[in-house]
């Protein structure tokens, strides 16, 4: 059973979200928040999270501000001119909140993929108290170019204003992820399913440019909690996984984070490399391999 609710976030616009429950269940097994990546929104994940509920997961997917039908300033990829990305992490919170009424005694789990898997990490550090677990899918381990990134988008900012719709920039990245990949459309880089391809192309609320501020709060919230600082403040009880396609360009670097992580040191760090899977592991061709996989560690880590 799907619902769609609204709640006002930290910068005061209504942020949409669809709540999945079970439909015959006597306890439910657990909470999965799902936090969407870059140029996306929460519709986007409406078979993964009825495949979760299926099996006696309560679901939430939330749009983050500046995505899908929860825009700032009407404008898709912003998240404010100021501490954008710690009010995406307030709004987070507040959702499970929301959530943790209804189910007080049930295990919570966040699952991200990729910008919701770099919110997810930093979230770990100020609210990991309040979650069972996080799982991460193509999480970003570093910014190449941070500080020539850092500049030219500065300067950009200064020339254009922060609402500038960064499209130059985005088609650098665009190309960058691509150059490993046998291109047959700006997307491939994304998943080698071209269906999936297509849909996310034809859909009005994905594959946006950011504003120039939006870029800058990405590339310093990816910095900031890849920092061997804000690693080693997750709380050594929280259970991760992180999932990473085996061609995914997103993450050349996935080995020396992996290391990091195991410094902390996590009692329960699960690390799967899907073989010859791309960025979006849950719109793969085998994406439900993946499916299975997370299921049987969110199995592994409920009461029931």
């Amino acid at each position: 059973m799907k619902r769609t609710a609204f709640f006002t976030s930290s910068m005061h616009i209504n942020i949409r979200y669809h709540v999945y429950e079970p439909q015959v269940v006597i306890r439910v097994k657990g909470i999965v928040q799902i936090h969407h990546g870059l140029g996306e929104h929460a519709g986007r994940y409406e078979h993964f999270a009825s495949f979760l509920a299926s099996q006696g997961f309560v679901v939430v997917v939330s749009d983050f501000a500046g995505h899908g039908r929860s825009l700032i300033d009407f404008e898709q990829g912003y998240f404010g001119e100021h501490d954008g990305p710690m009010h995406l992490i307030e709004d987070m919170h507040h959702l499970q909140m929301i959530i943790r009424e209804k189910y007080p005694d049930s295990p919570y789990f966040m699952l991200g993929v990729d910008l919701g898997s770099i919110l997810i990490r930093k979230y770990m550090t100020v609210f990991g108290d309040f979650i069972e677990g996080a799982l991460l899918l193509g999480t970003p381990s570093k910014v190449d170019f941070f500080y020539l990134k850092r500049i030219y988008l500065r300067l950009l900012k200064m020339w254009k204003g922060p609402l500038h719709k960064a499209q130059q920039y985005s088609r650098y990245l665009r190309h960058r992820l691509n150059k490993r990949i046998r291109m047959t459309s700006d997307m491939d880089w994304l998943t080698s399913d071209e269906d999936e391809r297509q849909r996310f192309l034809e859909d009005p609320m994905s594959h946006f440019a950011y504003t120039v501020q939006g870029y800058r709060d990405i590339i310093h919230m990816i910095q900031e909690v890849n920092t061997e600082k804000t690693i080693m403040s997750i709380p050594s009880f929280l259970s991760i996984y992180i999932g990473i396609g085996e061609n995914d360009p997103m993450c050349p670097h996935i080995q020396k984070l992996i290391e990091k992580y195991k410094k902390i040191p996590l009692q329960d760090l699960t690390f799967e490399i899907f073989s010859g899977q791309r960025h979006a592991l849950l719109f793969e061709k085998d994406k439900k391999l993946v499916y299975k996989s997370i299921l049987k560690w969110l199995n592994e880590r409920t009461y029931l």
